[in-house]
């Protein structure tokens, strides 16, 4: 870590009221926890929105397809981009707290000095 950076950590620090020490200790260990929570939410909506989505595929399907049934895949396909698009711009942040959570921790801090 450059002087630089470690000045920033020990501001943000002394903002807090602690030691930068146990500042970055935190947000090391802060990193996986993000990276699972995030995993974890993603899987759940994953999995409401394929369960939803078979539903809606099967009244799509059948003789009582309606306008609110098209509808609902309407918003169903749209809520699915939306969710397919965090994920892709989440990505790369789930990778590096998981496998450089020093690089996360980092980015972090310098986040929050902005």
């Amino acid at each position: 870590m450059n002087e630089q950076t470690e000045t920033l950590i020990r501001e943000l620090a002394a903002k807090l009221g602690t030691t930068a020490e146990h500042l970055w200790g935190v947000l090391i260990r802060q990193a996986p926890i993000h990276a699972a929570s995030t995993m974890l939410g993603f899987a759940v909506a994953i999995g409401l929105l394929a369960f939803v989505g078979v539903r809606i595929r099967r009244v799509l399907l059948s003789d009582d397809c309606n306008d609110a049934a098209i509808f609902g895949g309407l918003v169903w396909a749209a809520f699915t981009a939306g969710v397919f698009a965090a994920l892709c711009m989440s990505i790369n942040d789930m990778a590096s707290a998981l496998f450089n959570p020093e690089y996360w921790a980092l980015k972090e801090v310098l986040s929050n000095l902005k």
